[in-house]
């Protein structure tokens, strides 16, 4: 599993070493989420590893332990949250290991063989499954090279949009908030949530360089309209009876004037 991790570090390399923002500090939070992503995946808390060694089945609950409910929630018990100064924290902390000029993926390489005996407790526990799967999950994670577009290029496109999905939601508002109703979702319904508003924050951002037509999910565009709070809870009955004068499917965005907000 060591080696396996480490080749699929080299392996994205080029992409690993661009992850550069646009200051410092941005360049620093995005590389500690990677960081961050190694230890959650890679170092579990010696409990887990007992627990789960003691498994009559060890195939089947390695799968579970992968699931959401392993790294979303026992993992949010065992480590507080953290916000973009922790993340730029243990950036800098990882880079104390490594050579100033050493490039990022390196400094993952690092980080890896730091952490060796942690990910060696980790194969011996669950065996050839982990030893296969997680360095793929791994690398579907900070699979990150995406292609760009610069401003020029933007403003160079004859009749542009931009399409958005998004990417889970926040709380419950509205009659979700009652006793029993927590099972329904959409708009009224849901707050945003902080991945959604940052996607409705790239969008605005993008219609600085040039007005278009946004088309997205409505997670997305309830933040771009409405931002973190969400529609108003009278919009749920719109959208659950596709109603469009309580919930139009098209508004208007609020800052950027003749810019149509599709919502899906």
């Amino acid at each position: 599993l060591y080696c396996a991790v480490l080749a699929t570090l080299q392996r994205l390399g080029p992409a690993l070493d661009g992850l550069v923002g646009d200051t410092s500090l941005e360049t620093a939070v995005v590389r500690g989420l990677c960081i961050s992503l190694l230890e959650n995946i890679l170092v579990w808390p010696e409990s887990h590893l007992t627990h789960y060694t003691h498994s009559r089945d060890g195939f089947a609950t390695f799968l579970k332990a992968l699931r959401g409910e392993r790294l979303l929630y026992d993992f949010e018990a065992a480590r507080p949250r953290v916000d973009d100064t922790g993340l730029a924290h243990q950036y800098a902390k990882a880079v104390e290991g490594a050579h100033e000029e050493s490039r990022f993926s390196e400094v993952l390489g690092i980080w890896v063989t730091q952490h060796r005996a942690d990910i060696q407790r980790l194969s011996e526990t669950f065996g050839a499954c982990a030893d296969a799967l997680l360095p793929a999950l791994l690398g579907y994670c900070l699979s990150v090279n995406l292609p760009g577009a610069s401003d020029a290029v933007i403003s160079g496109l004859e009749d542009p949009a931009l399409i958005v999905f998004a990417f889970g939601t926040g709380g419950k508002i509205g009659a979700a908030t009652e006793p029993g109703a927590d099972v329904l979702v959409g708009p009224g319904l849901e707050t945003p949530g902080a991945m959604n508003q940052g996607l409705a924050h790239t969008v605005d951002a993008l219609l600085q360089q040039r007005r278009m037509r946004v088309f997205a999910q409505w997670e997305v565009a309830d933040a771009v309209i409405h931002g973190g709070e969400g529609a108003p809870p009278e919009s749920a009955i719109g959208y659950l009876n596709l109603d469009p004068t309580l919930y139009p499917i098209v508004d208007e965005h609020p800052r950027f004037s003749r810019v149509e907000v599709h919502m899906a």
